[in-house]
């Protein structure tokens, strides 16, 4: 027996986004020296991401072998001027619904990547920006607007590729475009 039909599609509508899986997208050149510990700090595959896919320009030192090593999915990717291109490719190759975007000298914490699987769970966003802390000659920083620095780099994949512009300035920001429809940012 069918509840009203408005419960009917509620129920229709959550099943649109069913799939949570999180992707890990790291993408690389010449980063042997951070790669495996970034791919590391985010734990075994399936604690708090399904699937860590390190998207490489063709590095000249051993970055895509260490990245195999240490359990990621390894694509590549031509090297161009910037990034963007290298990223939107990236995140097709994968069919999870969230995308967590970092660089290689990025690492996840233990209660950052435990929130973005309890957001990813949830169906209240589409992008969500995060700070972080950057550390300088080993030491974090926390003033002069080093700590600032939001990006979103935890998303829907349809959500970036139905907003990518592929322009340079877009780099971290194929978002701001739609900055303030329903359910964008947190």
């Amino acid at each position: 027996m069918s509840g009203p039909p408005e419960h009917d599609q509620l129920r229709m509508m959550n099943s649109v986004h069913m799939n949570n899986k999180i992707t890990a997208v790291i993408n690389t050149l010449n980063e042997e020296s951070n790669i495996e510990a970034c791919i590391r700090s985010l734990g075994p595959t399936g604690k708090y991401v399904d699937d860590i896919l390190v998207c490489d320009n063709h590095s000249s030192d051993r970055t895509a072998e260490i990245a195999r090593q240490s359990g990621a999915r390894v694509v590549f990717h031509e090297k161009q001027r910037y990034v963007t291109p290298s990223r939107r490719f990236a995140y097709t190759q994968t069919d999870s619904e969230w995308i967590l975007s970092l660089d290689a000298d990025e690492r996840g914490t233990t209660e950052l990547l435990k929130q973005l699987k309890t957001l990813s769970d949830n169906d209240q966003c589409d992008v969500y920006r995060f700070a972080k802390l950057q550390y300088f000659f080993g030491r974090p920083m926390k003033h002069g607007g080093w700590f600032s620095e939001i990006f979103p780099q935890f998303f829907r994949r349809k959500f970036f590729l139905d907003n990518y512009r592929g322009d340079k300035e877009g780099a971290h920001f194929d978002f701001e475009s739609v900055s303030y429809a329903k359910r964008s940012f947190v």
